[in-house]
């Protein structure tokens, strides 16, 4: 009987991945409605520390690490690894059904593949763990880890705790002699499976040595093509969700220039709605003698002498006011002309005309009642 050991590593670099890896593991993801029996998915065991309650909601575990630690992402690298721990399932099968989550084996196993994240990544670094039992191979756990070390904050900044999947890699090679960062895993996995799961467990000889085409074709071809099939399904749906995010992005600016347009339309009614009230409130207050269209082809009034000597600073800020939006309604300048010269009448006759309308004669020069005079 082959007793062997193995682990395979992803790195995990967009919160889109750490949702389909979570999507996954609900079973809410296409591949999962083909590939599991879903009588036996409420079997599955899983854990985090940072979400107990639900240990498969990922992403929220993830945001709770980081805010537990502080640690930050580091700029252009992977913010977590998805580490597959694998031993053979011939040596569960040994105590009962090596998908049975109460197989004392199947238990061992994904508590230790837990035990030697934290041992060799730190305990505050393993963020969430899983099993599976209902899917066709067994002996699998899916192990996300956020390694971290400190960095320098450049320019002077005081070092930060950065999530690092490379210096976690790094440090676990360091231990086992310098050697290759994969491989030392591979052998780091392999050396404690053997010394807490079962003695006779070891890693897979690697490609250099057996001169094999696919180190992990020793271990269970079958298992290794799932996980294979696994990390090609994660890889479409982030590319997919990527996308989606991209779209999402870009409709997201074309709404915020729709609602700056709006708004610019909106700010524009209202400055008209003042500039036709001031209008009408002016000119039958007597304040506003005439509007025409001088040489230059721009709409002007013309405020009485007596308003300008009364409240110089007052005619200027308005009329700058009703001619830059009357401006814009050009169109509607001739006709209104041809009206007030139709209905032209005294001053003394206006002021009546404003006194019935409601409009005192000398109560509207308050800047702070809207320029309305």
């Amino acid at each position: 009987m082959k007793a062997l050991a193995a682990i395979r590593v992803q790195k995990i670099k967009s919160m889109s991945t750490i949702r389909a890896a979570e999507e996954h593991g609900r079973r809410l993801d296409e591949a999962s409605n083909k590939r599991v029996d879903a009588t036996r998915t409420a079997m599955n065991l899983a854990a985090s520390q940072y979400s107990p309650d639900d240990p498969l909601a990922l992403e929220a575990a993830y945001r709770s690490f980081r805010k537990a630690t502080g640690a930050v992402e580091g700029k252009g690298a992977a913010i977590m690894a998805h580490m597959i721990a694998v031993i053979s399932p011939e040596v569960l099968a040994e105590a009962g059904d090596p998908r049975d989550p109460n197989n004392p084996k199947v238990r061992a196993l994904f508590e230790q593949a837990q035990a030697w994240a934290r041992s060799e990544f730190g305990d505050e670094s393993l963020v969430a763990s899983r099993l599976d039992v209902d899917e066709k191979g067994a002996g699998v756990v899916d192990l996300f880890v956020c390694p971290t070390a400190m960095q320098a904050g450049g320019r002077g900044r005081k070092p930060k705790l950065t999530i690092s999947v490379k210096s976690g890699l790094e440090a676990v090679a360091a231990k086992n002699g310098n050697k290759r960062s994969y491989s030392a895993i591979q052998d780091s996995w392999g050396e404690w499976a053997s010394q807490h799961i079962d003695r006779r467990l070891k890693r897979g000889k690697p490609k250099r040595e057996t001169m094999l085409k696919h180190v992990h074709a020793d271990i269970l071809r079958e298992e290794y093509e799932a996980i294979d099939r696994r990390k090609a399904e994660l890889d479409a749906r982030e590319i997919a969700l990527e996308r989606e995010e991209q779209k999402l992005f870009e409709d997201r600016k074309k709404v915020a220039v729709w609602q700056d347009q709006l708004e610019q339309r909106l700010e524009n009614i209202e400055q008209r709605q003042f500039a036709a009230r001031s209008f009408v409130k002016n000119y039958l207050n007597g304040n506003i003698e005439r509007v025409g269209v001088n040489d230059g082809g721009h709409v002007v009034v013309t405020f009485s002498a007596a308003a300008l000597k009364k409240r110089p600073g007052i005619c200027k800020i308005l009329r700058a006011r009703i001619n830059k939006w009357l401006d814009l309604a050009f169109e509607i300048i001739t006709p209104l002309q041809r009206l007030m010269d139709k209905f032209s009448v005294t001053l003394e006759q206006r002021a009546s005309v404003a006194k019935e309308a409601g409009y005192a004669p000398d109560d509207d020069w308050d800047l702070g009642n809207g320029l309305g005079f």
